[in-house]
């Protein structure tokens, strides 16, 4: 009886603690307020516009590509290799910035670092001499 009544409201309390899915939230609305509406509006325009021209070439490709003549074929298969070679060579420019990045990158480094070790052996040297200097004062104080 009473062990029977105590599950059931550690049951209740857990559904309530669950965590709301995710596939359940609320869809969000655009962010527009009064003063950006029509440059909200007319951003998701142009998003939907870039949307739908996509689709729309790419059902083109394909009606070309099931019914298309060879010569629309060809030409269609050269256009997409162009592209491809672009993108391949856009590929190719960003790993080389990323490279000079990188070498830029390790040379401030490596200028850091021998700053760093040169203040460091500067330092090491004014530590000996200002050791040496209280050596010789002590030694004078002993022969006094």
């Amino acid at each position: 009886g009473n062990s029977h009544s105590l599950l059931r409201r550690l049951a209740t309390r857990f559904v309530e603690m669950q965590r709301q899915s995710i596939l359940n939230r609320p869809i969000r609305r655009s962010r527009g307020n009064v003063e950006n509406l029509d440059v909200e509006y007319e951003r998701e325009q142009a998003r939907l516009r870039a949307k739908t021209d996509a689709i729309t070439s790419l059902e083109d490709d394909r009606k070309v590509e099931l019914f298309g003549t060879p010569e629309q074929i060809a030409s269609l298969r050269s256009r997409r290799y162009a592209e491809m070679e672009e993108q391949l060579q856009r590929k190719v420019e960003v790993k080389e910035k990323e490279k000079e990045a990188d070498v830029v990158l390790a040379q401030q480094w490596t200028e850091q670092l021998e700053q760093s070790e040169a203040a460091e052996s500067e330092y090491q040297l004014a530590k000996r001499d200002f050791e040496r200097q209280i050596l010789e004062e002590n030694l004078k104080l002993i022969e006094y």
